[in-house]
């Protein structure tokens, strides 16, 4: 529903997260050996869920392949078939409720297995201050959100004139309501599943009218206990444990990442010392799953432990101390390493920016073999995925400009028509326009004051190219770096220029009027990511900070452009000029 953000702790998190809710399969669906899993799932108060989706998934990541999908009947039960032999995970989504991934792993000839899954629901902001509504007539664009009104009952209201579908249906979701995400309405016949873990409410719309309501005391109440909750048959006990492992990093995940969003949105630096006492509970979240994972538990359990360790660090540009960070890392690799073959399927919880980081901390030869052999002969289509990616990512930064084709050509073919792996495809194609060594893309622009800019203008100097917005957290918390790039640079000859993807140009001079005031020029790009100039540029998250050389040429881009590592890139593109 959003374009995507850039920030490394992000990203962090999101490996984190995927590591915990990710385990991954193979090829199924294509004769392998299943078994029957029968289960229920249960809302927050007890009580079946209006209504549900229970989906095998091949992936850790959005966008994955779904292997098989069942709706759970009027009582919350249903059956499903699970390959055999391979961790997977159930990935279950209930309207009002948050989205949970069950960890799952059956061996072949099992009878079959039993799993009761109680889930959480939204975390609903209490009392809002404004809600917006988008829908299918919108196109689910965020940005042409409208706002709701509310009344004196507490209920908030939309009325107006939409394109219904063929069916003379209408789909929309809520915003405001839930902190980053957009969710269902109480308002509706029914609903559909969004793709992302929400769900979309469906309502009439005669003769292309609509009026929708929504009522916060329909919202199902939050239920007691500690929730998400998972009952596994006696047999399968060890996954009710990776279950509880699986709850507790999350809770450290959403620690890092609030924490995260403090930081951002004050505008300071995202480093360890900012993040203070949750990176203790990151440290003692690894420390547990070190002690657990050479434990006594069955194999496929300390396995799977494993590979959650080696995913459980922050980006090196977060840390203080790089070599205690990596020393860390490295303990972790001792421990993991035994559990973890090449042919091991329980490298699904490990993605592409680990194994490079891992590569780059132990050294040697190893883990490059290591990459080598996960890429051929893993048994999971997304760890062999994710093994080319790490190739592919150690190949553009060697500039090896064969290698890198070699493994892109074969992540295209293999992986092209997968979502996850889109904007990494987009980022290394090798042919792309916006890459170290190529010419800037041409570009003819106004700024907000009114004068006409174009690439050829920039000409004799070092110019930052910074694609932003206001509502973009991590473009917030690079502010610090620009200002401080600017006031130490501008005189020899930088400059900074700031394309806006806002609704509107009024958003960055109402910024500008706060703490960071950006006295450099400025540009608004209408259309945002569809513009032609965020489209020459191939921008497809942000912030997206390009820096360009005096004879027009692109000497960086991120992450180099990013944070702390932005002086850095300045200071060697301006004494390749002479200055």
């Amino acid at each position: 529903m959003s374009r995507r953000l850039q920030s490394p702790l992000l990203l962090a998190v999101l490996a984190l997260a995927l590591a915990l809710v990710a385990p991954g399969c193979g090829e199924s669906g294509h004769g392998e050996p299943s078994v029957t899993l029968a289960g229920k799932v249960l809302g927050a108060d007890g009580a079946p869920c209006r209504k549900a989706r229970v989906a095998v998934s091949a992936g850790p990541r959005l966008g994955s392949r779904e292997l098989a999908l069942a709706e759970p009947g009027s009582d919350g039960s249903f059956t499903i078939e699970v390959p055999a032999g391979m961790p997977t995970f159930l990935r279950i989504a209930a309207v009002d409720h948050r989205e949970t991934a069950v960890p799952v792993y059956l061996e072949p000839g099992e009878d079959g297995a039993e799993v009761t899954v109680r889930l959480a629901r939204n975390p609903f902001v209490e009392n809002p201050e404004r809600v917006r509504l988008t829908g299918s007539w919108l196109d689910f664009n965020w940005r042409k959100a409208v706002d709701m009104t509310r009344r004196e009952d507490g209920t908030w209201t939309w009325e107006g004139e939409v394109e219904p579908g063929d069916d003379g249906r209408v789909a929309y979701q809520l915003l405001d309501v839930v902190p980053g995400h957009s969710v269902n309405g109480t308002d509706a016949v029914d609903f559909e599943y969004d793709g992302g873990g929400d769900w979309m409410s469906i309502v009439e719309a005669p003769k292309g009218h609509v009026r929708i309501v929504f009522d916060p005391a329909k919202l199902p109440p939050a239920g007691e206990g500690d929730l998400p909750s998972v009952a596994w048959d006696g047999g399968h006990r060890w996954l009710g444990e990776l279950f509880a492992l699986r709850r507790e990093g999350r809770a450290v995940q959403s620690a890092l990442f609030e924490r995260y969003r403090e930081l951002e949105g004050s505008g300071r630096e995202v480093t360890e010392e900012a993040l203070g006492d949750v990176m203790g509970r990151l440290a003692a979240y690894r420390e547990r799953l070190a002690t657990v994972a050479p434990g006594d538990g069955p194999a496929p359990y300390r396995a799977w432990v494993a590979s959650h360790l080696l995913a459980a660090f922050l980006p090196g540009d977060v840390v203080n101390d790089q070599e205690r960070a990596s020393r860390e890392l490295r303990a972790a690799w001792s421990v993991a390493r035994p559990l973890l073959p090449a042919t091991s399927p329980f490298w699904v919880g490990v993605d592409s920016r680990t194994l490079y980081r891992l590569a780059k901390v132990v050294g040697g030869d190893e883990v490059p073999a290591l990459l080598e052999a996960l890429a051929r002969e893993n048994p999971v289509r997304d760890v062999r995925g994710q093994a080319m990616l790490a190739l592919l990512r150690r190949a553009d930064e060697a500039r090896d400009e064969q290698a890198a084709r070699r493994w892109w050509n074969e992540l295209s073919q293999r992986y092209g028509d997968e979502r996850a792996y889109q904007w990494d495809l987009k980022r290394f194609d090798p042919d792309r326009k916006v890459a170290v060594g190529k010419p800037v893309p041409s570009f003819e622009v106004t700024t907000l004051e009114g004068k006409k800019l174009t690439d050829r203008d920039l000409r004799g100097k070092v110019v930052l190219l910074d694609f932003w917005a206001t509502w973009c957290g991590p473009c917030i918390g690079e502010m610090p770096h620009l200002h401080e790039a600017y006031r130490k640079f501008h005189d020899r000859g930088f400059e900074i220029v700031s394309f806006s993807l806002d609704a509107s140009p009024d958003a960055v001079k109402e910024f500008r009027k706060g703490e960071w005031k950006m006295p450099w020029t400025h540009v608004f790009l209408e259309g945002g990511f569809d513009s032609k100039v965020a489209q020459a540029f191939e921008v497809s998250g942000i912030p997206e900070p390009v820096l360009v050389g005096r004879d027009g040429t692109i000497v960086a881009v991120e992450p180099d452009t990013r944070g702390s590592d932005l002086l850095g890139a300045i200071e060697k593109a301006l004494a390749a000029g002479g200055n």
